[in-house]
């Protein structure tokens, strides 16, 4: 710490021993500057190595002498006086977007009915293919004036699984019509089936997959049922 001393006496204020605007003179000079280090390095917590009159010097000082630990009388992170508590809850009106969001998801009004009902497809043929989407339907009626060729197509990707139901109909007239099966279908029997040749004869047929339709499991509901 350095100083100078000043000569000229004749004037000392009022203030305390140690305040670094006092006024002082002649014996007391040591003294009071003396006192005033004393102070400082009580601040900085150690001896002053900086010019109190550098008050760039004297606030790295300080800065350096400061302790992250020392958190008294700082915010305790669980202090949450005043904050939402754990059992509060919001209505949907209360989020700004959400009800317009949830809107967008639905088209019309949503009704469940009390008796569910599936969708059935009906065909009308005079021969060549037979084409099952089962995108469309899981219940087909088909009416067939000729030998033909059957194929199911589109069932759900694999693990999705999915059943479904023929209704063959022989016409009125001619009859005595065939089917080939898909090679994909595995019988009950063992054995495809053959379709009741009578005019107007009634055959039903029933299958399921759950691999994507890499196997079809086929099972005679009903022939014959004019």
């Amino acid at each position: 710490m350095s100083y100078k001393q000043v000569k000229q006496y004749g004037y000392r204020d009022n203030l305390e021993s140690g305040d670094p605007e006092k006024v002082i003179y002649g014996a007391d000079f040591d003294g009071e500057f003396n006192a005033i280090e004393v102070a400082m390095e009580k601040i900085v917590g150690g001896d002053m190595d900086v010019d109190i009159d550098d008050v760039e010097g004297l606030q790295a000082a300080l800065d350096d002498k400061a302790d992250v630990s020392d958190l008294d009388d700082k915010a305790d992170k669980t202090d949450l006086d005043d904050k939402a508590d754990l059992d509060h809850t919001h209505e949907i009106a209360d989020v700004d977007g959400l009800q317009d969001a949830l809107d967008a998801l639905v088209v019309g009004d949503i009704e469940f009915p009390d008796v569910l009902t599936e969708v059935c497809e009906g065909l009308t043929i005079g021969g060549g293919s037979a084409v099952f989407d089962l995108e469309k339907a899981n219940n087909f009626t088909l009416t067939h004036s000729g030998n033909f060729t059957a194929s199911f197509t589109n069932p759900p990707a694999n693990p999705g699984a999915i059943g479904f139901t023929l209704q063959l109909k022989q016409p009125a007239s001619g009859g005595g019509n065939t089917i080939t099966w898909p090679a994909s279908v595995s019988w009950a029997s063992g054995a495809a089936p053959t379709l009741t040749a009578d005019l107007n004869a009634v055959d039903v047929f029933t299958f399921f997959t759950t691999d994507g339709g890499v196997t079809y499991f086929g099972f005679t509901a009903g022939q014959g049922m004019a």
